[in-house]
């Protein structure tokens, strides 16, 4: 997880998903597009995908670029042969006792019968599987549903590092921010650059994250995830709510000065802490803007024995070309009250063009309230029925 050096304004950029190609939770799904205009993720040529049905739908719905909702980025593509190319002469110059307990032998006597917990596409490893093959740094996963042997094992570690290259390297060029719904891989990828990449890789000291600009993004997902159930919301209506005017880009400047104000934190579960109270902080000030806007009714008439006397002379003199005499405490009265419905009605036109409107704005287009509220130390974002216990062994497959 990274926060900004000083921007004036937040990014207005697109996601990554990492580190997989398949969207494994719909919910995150929509709360990702929800905090960014689009989501790409990392398909190799050629390979066909089987969506769930129920992400089918975002590849087609258009958002407000004029591109799906959720596009296909290619892994074969120059800037991603370049940058797996430089790890590969890193790895080739380095010590060759380092990549010792990335090897089969020793990953299967790590990890038992889950040594292929950790997979990646062959499209994926343009310039590293020859080498890989060669070394038993990568082997045949030998999947029931892999009959032309396209999935490869690595070691966990080394498949982190694999895919944060590739996923760094398509970021940068297509100025994306990287997203993931699986928090064990989450700062890998997020918080490091190539070199910090390979220097956790092979046991060295990375040092503390590169400062980026992603902090703004980071806390508008979270806050949208940890505040709304999104399972009401279809593509559809997604788009809607990003094709309408820059809501999400004001909601995201409005976040900026909080973003700022978080120090520099080398502890990874500290800043994700600290994200999560300042989330709480936006949720809340968002429940008193939403109670302010349910109040517009009885408004009106305090606002009304709120006016000193000089508003009241100017709503007698705006009826005094009408020559009403007799009837001058009633069209005080009128006055007032059309004084006070304007008054109202400007203090609400500015309360819509608030930057918190655009969490309304999901709430009205469906979403429902997580109940109960998260607590701080919580660390996983996702919404409660997408939750499942972390499970250190299971396959992942990138």
């Amino acid at each position: 997880m990274s926060h900004p050096v000083s921007p004036q304004v937040a990014l207005d950029r697109d996601a990554l998903y990492y580190p997989y190609i398949r969207i494994r939770d719909v919910n995150w799904l929509k709360a990702t597009l929800l905090s960014f205009p689009h989501v790409y993720r990392m398909v190799p040529a050629g390979y066909e995908l089987a969506d769930d049905p129920r992400v089918r739908p975002f590849r087609e719905v258009l958002g407000p670029r004029g591109r799906p909702l959720l596009i296909e980025a290619g892994t074969s593509q120059h800037t991603v042969v370049e940058r797996q190319r430089a790890l590969l002469n890193k790895i080739k110059s380095h010590d060759p006792a380092d990549f010792e307990r990335f090897k089969l032998a020793r990953t299967q006597q790590e990890l038992g019968e889950h040594y292929n917990s950790f997979e990646i596409h062959r499209g994926k490893m343009v310039e590293l599987l020859d080498y890989f093959a060669e070394e038993n740094l990568a082997w045949p996963s030998r999947r029931a549903n892999d009959p032309y042997g396209d999935w490869y094992g690595v070691h966990p570690d080394l498949g982190k590092a694999v895919m944060s290259t590739l996923a760094l390297a398509i970021a940068d060029g297509y100025g994306l921010d990287i997203v993931t719904n699986d928090r064990e891989v989450h700062h890998t990828a997020v918080t490091r650059d190539d070199d910090q990449i390979f220097d956790e890789l092979v046991g060295r000291e990375a040092g503390p994250a590169h400062a980026g600009v992603g902090g703004v993004d980071t806390l508008a997902e979270l806050v949208i995830t940890t505040t709304f159930d999104l399972s009401a919301l279809d593509a559809e209506r997604i788009a809607e709510i990003q094709k309408d005017g820059n809501g999400l880009q004001r909601f995201k400047n409005s976040l900026l000065p909080i973003v700022q104000g978080i120090p520099r934190m080398t502890d990874e579960q500290a800043l994700l802490e600290r994200y999560e109270q300042e989330a709480e902080r936006v949720r809340k000030e968002w429940r008193e803007y939403e109670k302010s806007l349910r109040w517009y009714g009885l408004k009106a008439i305090a606002d009304v024995s709120e006016i000193k006397f000089p508003e009241v002379a100017a709503g007698i003199a705006a009826f005094a070309p009408l020559g009403i005499g007799a009837g001058l405490a009633a069209a005080v009265g009128l006055g007032l009250m059309v004084y006070g419905g304007v008054k109202v009605m400007r203090e609400r036109r500015e309360n819509v063009n608030k930057p918190l409107q655009y969490l309304s704005r999901i709430q009205d287009a469906g979403a429902t309230l997580v109940l109960p509220p998260m607590i701080p130390s919580q660390t996983n974002t996702s919404p409660p029925e997408t939750r499942t216990p972390r499970r250190p062994t299971r396959r992942r497959s990138a």
